[in-house]
């Protein structure tokens, strides 16, 4: 059985030290796809990534910053000050009929457009904070996807769920899973660097082997930056750290392929 990993560096655009070094291990042929935030990216980012032809997919937001929709147009997803609610108040207000879909279904449309606008060919969709799988929420938000022409998809059931954070994920991605069968995705999420607070090749090589016992294609999520982000749980330094550790040749010791979104 072929043994297939993406490894996807989520985030592009939150900032100059996130770009800097998912541009640094996309070089390095570690990270094969990332997923770009429309509402953060700078058209200087955008065309560095563009030189780098990589495997570039569309990184859905709803629940940080400020919308690219004129913020008359999507009044139920920000607060007074314009910006999107968290993700736990965005479910909330949800759950309690709040947001209005047609907002949700508007702020999609415009940061897909915009995405395409810069010359960018989205070959998959993901979602800041799993939002795309939120019980409830994963139906519109997937059909929305849809409507804009996206085919492959993150598969957001986490292959090891240790930790409340995951658990909870691993609930809400069987909720609904049914919600992404129409998209090509990969059997499964390898969650490495979300439950493990310390990184190395014999804990990471041994978790691989577990997983490829019962999978063949997985993708791996990361989030590598120069620095991290104040009030995260992610240690986005020591991701990029490990990652610039790896190789092709790493991954062909293992007879793993590393594959992009493009080629899933």
């Amino acid at each position: 059985m072929q043994k297939l990993l993406i490894i996807n560096a989520d985030d592009f655009g939150m900032s100059t030290g996130v770009d800097a070094a998912i541009k640094d291990l996309i070089e390095r042929k570690t990270v094969t796809s990332t997923t770009v935030m429309a509402n953060f990216v700078s058209r200087e980012s955008i065309r560095a990534l563009k030189k780098l032809n990589a495997s570039t997919g569309f990184h859905l937001n709803l629940v940080e910053g400020k919308p690219i929709s004129d913020p008359r147009d999507v009044k139920s997803l920000i607060d007074e000050n314009g910006n999107f609610y968290s993700s736990f108040h965005f479910f909330k207000n949800y759950t309690l009929g709040k947001i209005n879909k047609i907002d949700i279904k508007t702020e999609i449309n415009n940061q897909v457009q915009f995405i395409a606008n810069q010359g960018l060919t989205i070959s998959h969709a993901d979602s800041h904070q799993h939002i795309h799988q939120f019980p409830f929420l994963s139906r519109f938000i997937t059909n929305s996807l849809k409507d804009c022409g996206i085919k492959k998809i993150r598969n957001c059931n986490p292959l090891k769920f240790t930790t409340p954070r995951m658990i909870l994920l691993k609930t809400f991605s069987a909720f609904s899973h049914g919600n992404i069968r129409d998209f090509k995705h990969p059997s499964g999420l390898f969650n490495y660097f979300s439950v493990n607070s310390q990184f190395s090749n014999s804990l990471f090589i041994s978790e691989l082997v577990k997983l490829y016992a019962q999978h063949s294609c997985i993708e791996l999520m990361t989030h590598p930056a120069t620095e991290n982000v104040p009030g995260s749980y992610l240690n986005r330094v020591m991701e990029y750290d490990f990652l610039k550790g790896l190789s092709v040749d790493f991954f062909n010791e293992l007879n793993i392929k590393l594959i992009n979104y493009n080629e899933l």
